[in-house]
């Protein structure tokens, strides 16, 4: 699968299914095959409640539990056929909840405590003739994670006049030959703000990324700056730096002029006019000290010693088991120092190798400096439809492209439900390829949400938990979940992950 291949095929993708269904259902086009993991485990469901996938005129018995954390809610609903006082009576503790009663067709009634309140309320004729189904909806006033204090529960209790179930079960079926999917046009709008937002998500975080090399490149050369400046007190007016044509040297590329440097040599062995030629029965060349015990293609490295010579020579690189590699840009050369850059390379994993030194004139050898190469690192997204555990069985996914999309389906009108969908529970990634992220976004997500709960982020393992939750429809139609999400892998360049690239 091809890096940030999820914008392909968005606009195919149908968002709803029919709110009735019971059964989980995955789409067989677009579906990006296991690659060899096992097959989907079996739905997990909620316990206590009817199944969020199944109409039911079954009205709550009160009181009922609740518990809410973070930014996600409790739902329950009731039916109100006849004029009469309704009663909201909520014994909680833990952080402060704000409660809403939501008559059908009117305006909500709101209410925020810590620990009990009660919201009284005299039903009408006029109510009633709006609609039967009412809700009421408890939530955090300052969602914040559970460790942080971020979570409520306790008792909810609700009053009201004795219900007409006849009358309960014919509006019922009138609500569920209600439902329709969204329009066409609403489904495109909903997937193209998806696939907008999580593209900007994913090259957020590849620019951030970037900006971090940055800033670690901008350290290294500040560490080996005070000596650049040294040697260009000493060397002022001696002859400019030669190299490979059109190279540019690794003093210009961390923004250190040429001007005034003494000359090097470089690797072709060009002699520089003016430079006396070294005696014979020189010293052997040594290796004191290295700026930086470790680097990547592209990061300066300067090498300490004695004995280089004037008349420049090679570093070697050894960058893998039985790959010796030969730094091809222009070094900077002096008798004492030596400044280049570690050579580029990919296809690598990372290595404790080792860097020495030939001296140009007579290609006498440095011993070999301990030097551990980290290769360049890319970018992937990954995406696997049988590999999740997912928390509900009114539930349907598809996929397209890199782009995966879940949804839970709720035409109850009296129950809000929640759970947790587990992603990657048996995918494991392979040659340093780790976790770096994961992007959620809602579509068309209609009385409920979700959140990330956790994330192994850094670790071989991309599994990753997001806590969703659906209301009651309570009297509205198409009452459903739906979010996409998008996860993203960096590891060595050019090499395989086990997952995207096998």
């Amino acid at each position: 699968m091809k890096q940030r291949s999820y914008l392909m095929g968005l606009w195919a993708i149908a968002l709803f299914a029919g709110c009735g269904a019971t059964e989980p259902m995955t789409s067989s086009s677009d579906a990006v095959s296991s690659r060899g993991m096992p097959q989907a485990q079996r739905p997990v469901t909620s316990g206590g409640q009817p199944s969020p996938g199944q109409t039911s005129a079954q009205i709550p018995t009160f009181p009922q539990k609740f518990d809410v954390q973070g930014p996600e809610a409790d739902s329950f609903g009731f039916a109100v056929t006849q004029p009469g006082p309704v009663v909201v009576d909520v014994q909680g503790q833990g952080a402060p909840v704000i409660v809403t009663l939501q008559p059908p067709g009117g305006q909500p009634i709101v209410q925020q405590a810590t620990g009990n309140l009660k919201i009284p309320y005299s039903a009408t004729q006029q109510d009633i003739q709006r609609g039967l189904f009412w809700g009421v909806h408890l939530r955090l006033a300052q969602p914040r994670p559970p460790q942080a204090g971020g979570r409520a529960n306790g008792t909810i209790n609700v009053q009201y006049p004795p219900a007409n179930q006849a009358v309960v079960q014919q509006a019922v079926g009138a609500l569920a030959a209600q439902q329709k999917p969204p329009s066409t046009q609403e489904q495109q709008q909903a997937v193209a703000q998806a696939a907008t937002q999580l593209e900007q998500a994913f090259q957020q975080r590849k620019a951030q990324f970037e900006q971090q090399q940055m800033q670690r490149r901008a350290a290294m050369q500040a560490q080996i700056q005070p000596q650049i400046d040294q040697l260009r007190s000493r060397m002022s007016g001696a002859v400019k730096p030669r190299g490979v044509e059109g190279a540019e040297s690794p003093a210009e590329a961390s923004g250190v002029s040429p001007e005034g440097e003494i000359g090097t040599r470089a690797l072709r062995g060009e002699a520089l006019t003016g430079i006396t030629l070294q005696p014979m029965n020189m010293p052997s060349p040594t290796i004191t000290s290295l700026s930086v015990p470790q680097g990547q293609p592209g990061d300066a490295v300067m090498i300490n010693g004695t004995a280089f010579g004037t008349s420049g020579g090679e570093v070697h690189f050894i960058i893998a088991p039985n790959m010796d590699v030969i730094y091809q840009g222009q070094t900077w050369w002096y008798d004492n120092q030596i400044l280049v850059n570690v050579p580029d390379a990919t296809k690598l994993l990372a290595y404790n190798g080792y860097l020495y030194v030939v001296r140009g004139s007579d290609k006498a050898k440095t011993s070999l400096v301990p030097f551990h190469f980290e290769p360049a690192i890319e970018f992937r997204t990954i995406i696997l439809t049988q590999d999740h555990q997912i928390g509900s069985p009114g539930y349907t996914w598809r996929t397209g492209g890199g782009y995966e999309q879940i949804e839970h389906q709720n035409a109850n009108p009296f129950w809000g439900y929640k759970g947790n969908d587990i992603f990657f529970t048996n995918t494991r990634l392979k040659n340093n390829w780790v976790f770096d992220d994961a992007y959620l976004t809602p579509i068309l997500f209609k009385r409920g949400g979700a959140y990330f709960q956790e994330k192994n982020v850094g670790t071989n393992w991309p599994s990753f938990n997001i806590r969703f939750w659906v209301d009651g429809c309570f009297g509205d139609v198409g009452c459903a979940g739906t979010y996409a999400y998008l996860v993203s892998i960096r590891g060595p360049k050019g090499v395989s992950d086990g997952v995207v690239v096998p």
